[in-house]
């Protein structure tokens, strides 16, 4: 049976604000360039590699999750997991860690904006580009199948249109 992808658990409630760490080092690597976005379960920030150089996207647990150990194994395996895909329409886990502000996710920097924002700002796509979205959408989701994982939380703010 497949295993589930990371999701909040439904009886902690985020009740900590992201961490502000835009202009800092993270894990004495990733210079933090700006906030790109939060969520239930962590905080996505813009930054540069410095190992690399290169933009990344980086994601970290919340501290209230990162807090709980059992959350953080289980983080720590889904990261795991997660960095072992490769497909053309599923982002790509560049690596991953636990520093003294909890367990991140480093991922490609993808162009574009989410299919939320896509559908705010243009209304309905029109069918051809609907269809050419879910024939993406779909073989993204198959592959994440056949390697015995479940996103738990598809909705069109964890749709990337690139």
């Amino acid at each position: 049976m497949p295993r589930p992808l990371s999701e909040p658990p439904h009886e902690a409630t985020p009740s900590l604000p992201p961490p502000d760490l835009v202009g800092s080092v993270f894990d004495g690597r990733y210079e933090v360039q700006e906030q790109l976005g939060a969520g239930g379960f962590g905080v996505v920030y813009r930054a540069r590699d410095t190992k690399h150089d290169r933009i990344v996207a980086l994601k970290l647990l919340r501290a209230e999750y990162g807090a709980h150990r059992s959350l953080r194994r289980r983080f720590e395996r889904e990261a795991r997991a997660l960095a072992a895909l490769s497909h053309p329409n599923v982002v790509a886990i560049i690596g991953y860690g636990v520093a003294e502000q909890g367990p991140y996710l480093v991922m490609e920097l993808l162009r574009g904006r989410g299919l939320d924002r896509e559908l705010a700002g243009s209304g309905p796509l029109d069918p051809k580009r609907a269809l050419s979205v879910m024939r993406a959408l779909l073989s993204g989701l198959a592959y994440v199948h056949d390697q015995g994982l479940i996103h738990r939380d598809l909705k069109p703010g964890n749709v990337f249109m690139t």
